[in-house]
C-alpha cells in the first residue's frame, strides 16, 4: 500500500504584512556584515525574493504569525522599505525542522545554473551582481567540470563534490574518473584531501598529465594507512550526528515547553516569588537555544 505524501505547509502562498511577521531570532550587525547576508541582499535587490518565508499562526496573537525561516530575508525587506512578504503557512510549530531538511545546492548543481543562464543570455557581470561574487569565481563555476567524462558527471551531480576536489579529478583518465567518483560516493567523502589520496594511487597511464613530484612518497602502506584512518573517521562522524540530532530535538522540546511557561505572567510571578533559581535556569536555557539557533538563522 502507497504512503500517502502529506507536506508540512500550505502549498498556497499569501501576502503578509511585515508587522505580523514575528522572528524568533534577532538579526545583529555582525549577521549583516556576513558573505552570506550581502548575497542575499544582493540577490533580492536584483531578481527579488524567490523563496517565501515560512510562518506558523500565534496561537496568543490573532492575525500574527511566528517566523521559522527567512529571518535574514525578512530584515533586509525592513531595511528597503517593504511593507509585505509573500509567505508560506507552517503546519508545525519547528523552526530547527526547515533548516535540518534545507537541501543545498552543490558545486555540480550552481555549474548548471550558471550555464542555463549563460544560454539565455545574461552576462558573467549581470550573474555575479545577484549573488554578490566577483565575475572570476563565476567563470570558475562554469569551467567546472572541463575534463570530467559525462558518466562521472552524472553520478557526481547529486553529491556535494567540494570544487577543488572535482577539478583534482579532471586530472585523471575518464576510467579513472568513474572509480573514483564511485569510491568516494561509497565512502561519503568529497573533500581535495580524498580526491589528492586517489590521484597518488592512480597509475601514470591513467593520468591526464605527469603525477606531481609531491606525490612520489605516497606507498601501499600510507595509502592503506590513511584508508583506514577515513573510514574510522567516518564512523565517528555518524554517531556524532546521531547523537547530536536527537539531543537538538530534546532541547528544542524543552526549550519551546520553558518559552511557554515564561509567557504566563502568574507563572512568572511565582516563580520568581519561591523558585527563583529555577527561573533563572530556565532563562539560561532559552538563551542558550536562541544562540545555537542563531549560528544556522536564515
Amino acid at each position: 500500500m502507497t504512503k500517502k505524501i502529506t507536506f508540512g505547509f500550505d502549498l498556497q502562498e499569501i501576502m503578509l504584512p511585515l508587522e505580523r511577521i514575528v522572528p524568533q531570532n534577532p538579526i545583529t550587525d555582525k549577521i549583516r556584515q556576513s558573505e552570506k547576508y550581502q548575497q542575499v541582499a544582493a540577490s533580492m535587490k536584483y531578481v527579488g525574493i524567490i523563496e517565501p518565508l515560512i510562518v506558523f499562526p500565534m496561537a496568543n496573537q490573532e492575525g500574527y504569525f511566528r517566523l521559522l525561516k527567512g529571518h535574514r530575508r525578512l530584515d533586509i525587506l525592513h531595511n528597503t522599505g517593504a511593507t509585505q512578504a509573500a509567505c508560506l503557512i507552517s503546519k508545525d510549530d519547528e523552526g530547527f525542522t526547515y533548516n535540518h531538511k534545507t537541501s543545498r545546492l552543490t558545486p555540480i548543481q550552481e555549474h548548471f545554473m550558471v550555464l542555463e543562464a549563460s544560454k539565455k543570455g545574461l552576462a558573467d557581470e549581470e550573474l555575479a551582481k545577484p549573488l554578490n561574487i566577483n565575475v572570476g569565481t563565476i567563470r570558475l563555476r562554469r569551467n567546472l567540470l572541463s575534463g570530467i567524462c559525462k558518466d562521472a558527471v552524472a553520478r557526481m551531480k547529486d553529491y556535494p563534490f567540494s570544487q577543488p576536489a572535482i577539478r583534482t579529478i579532471s586530472k585523471m583518465q575518464p576510467t579513472r574518473q568513474i572509480v573514483v567518483v564511485n569510491r568516494m560516493i561509497e565512502m561519503n567523502s568529497f573533500s581535495l584531501k580524498f580526491a589528492l589520496q586517489m590521484l597518488a594511487t592512480t597509475p601514470q597511464n591513467l593520468l591526464v598529465h605527469q603525477k606531481p613530484k609531491y606525490m612520489e612518497h605516497f606507498n601501499a602502506q600510507t595509502i592503506a594507512q590513511m584508508d583506514m584512518e577515513l573510514a574510522q573517521s567516518r564512523t565517528q562522524q555518524e554517531d556524532i550526528r546521531e547523537q547530536l540530532g536527537i539531543v537538538n530535538v530534546q532541547l528544542t522540546r524543552l526549550s519551546t515547553y520553558c518559552e511557554k511557561l515564561l509567557r504566563n505572567r502568574l507563572v512568572t510571578q511565582y516563580l520568581k516569588k519561591h523558585r527563583t533559581q529555577e527561573l533563572t535556569d530556565m532563562q539560561e536555557l532559552l538563551g542558550m537555544y536562541r544562540d545555537a539557533k542563531q549560528k544556522v538563522v536564515v
